[in-house]
């Protein structure tokens, strides 16, 4: 899969000598669709104990006329429906496939940080973890990325640091939001 790829590419990387600083962008594709993953991350969840959400039937209450054509289609039973009435388990079949890609790149990531951690640059490395969206389960009748009614694009980022010039503690955590743009300042 091509996130092994770029998790092998990494960790060749971290294992070359370095002469002077460098910048490492490594960039994953998981999860995403098409909800693919070797079938060992599938192996870690049982489908028939996926758990899907439940949602209240009014929850479309608040949502205007635009959003609501967004979640319901343009065809006559709406895209949503058509794509929850493929079958009986076709939401719980779309989070197993979610989770297990969740899995997948986390461990792909993991052998990237073991690297590092095994690498000689484990003590002047800053790590910044961040996605680019998130994915809509089923959240007001949404079952993708986009939406008019938010959520997505409100993301984590995680920094870790070896403590180094300006850096007081490993732990140091913050509430305030920043936006990408803000990382670079």
């Amino acid at each position: 899969m091509f996130d092994e790829l770029i998790s092998d590419w990494a960790v060749d990387k971290l294992s070359e000598d370095h002469e002077k600083p460098f910048f490492l962008a490594v960039g994953f594709v998981r999860p995403h669709l098409p909800y693919t993953a070797p079938k060992e991350f599938f192996d870690l969840y049982d489908l028939d104990n996926i758990q899907v959400p439940s949602f209240p039937n009014n929850e479309m209450a608040d949502i205007p006329i635009m959003g609501k054509s967004v979640a319901y289609g343009t065809i006559k039973t709406g895209d949503y429906y058509a794509v929850v009435n493929l079958s009986d388990s076709y939401w719980r079949e779309l989070v197993y496939g979610y989770l297990a890609c969740v899995s997948f790149v986390d461990h792909e990531l993991g052998k990237v940080l073991k690297a590092l951690e095994d690498s000689r640059y484990a003590d002047n490395t800053i790590v910044v973890l961040w996605s680019d969206h998130g994915q809509h389960l089923d959240e007001k009748k949404t079952l993708a990325q986009t939406s008019p009614v938010g959520g997505v694009d409100e993301n984590t980022v995680l920094y870790k640091s070896s403590r180094g010039k300006g850096c007081q503690s490993d732990d140091q955590s913050s509430g305030q939001p920043a936006g990408y743009l803000s990382h670079f300042s």
